[in-house]
């Protein structure tokens, strides 16, 4: 757009860039956006939390196109949401006094008081979990019984197994 191309050969690279996506986004409001991508448009299916639908939309990215550059005049650097800043929580505190020296016996204009600030840092973040395992990972893990030549034989996981079987399965052919 800041090229200075025109609104078609912008909606020809969209068509280009963006075909066969599919995604679903959860909006502010507590509804659920579908939006699915073709080399013509996107379409759009927005549903509340039930997942009742709420609207149905079709757009041609020849309509998209006209829309994103007003969208990056008033913009300018695109179409980038601001993010969220993380709140930085300020560490909680409480204070214990430990002496107090009045003015008139240290010939001070004030009372001296000494205190003990205690400060409860905040817990730090939990460390990232690992990603649930596949399908397959759980069964690589464990071990696998199957009959191969007529026996039944243990393998230590499926992989294992399986080129028993594909072994079997070659020399009886």
């Amino acid at each position: 757009m800041q090229s200075g191309r025109s609104s078609s050969e912008i909606a020809y690279w969209l068509s280009r860039a963006y075909s066969g996506e599919i995604e679903t986004l959860n909006l502010e409001t507590g509804d659920i956006a579908d939006y699915r991508t073709t080399a013509q448009g996107i379409e759009l299916e927005v549903m509340d939390a039930e997942e009742k639908r709420l609207a149905m939309l079709y757009f041609r990215w020849d309509e998209v196109a006209p829309l994103l550059r007003g969208m990056y005049a008033r913009q300018l650097d695109g179409f980038g949401q601001e993010q969220p800043q993380p709140s930085a929580e300020s560490p909680a505190f409480h204070s214990e006094t430990v002496a107090v020296y009045p003015g008139d016996k240290n010939h001070l204009p004030y009372d001296v008081v000494v205190e003990r600030l205690h400060i409860e840092e905040p817990e730090p973040p939990a460390p990232a979990t690992e990603p649930e395992k596949t399908f397959e990972e759980v069964l690589d893990e464990h071990p696998v019984s199957i009959q191969v030549n007529g026996q039944w034989q243990t393998f230590p996981n499926a992989k294992a197994a399986e080129e028993a079987s594909y072994e079997e399965y070659k020399a009886n052919l």
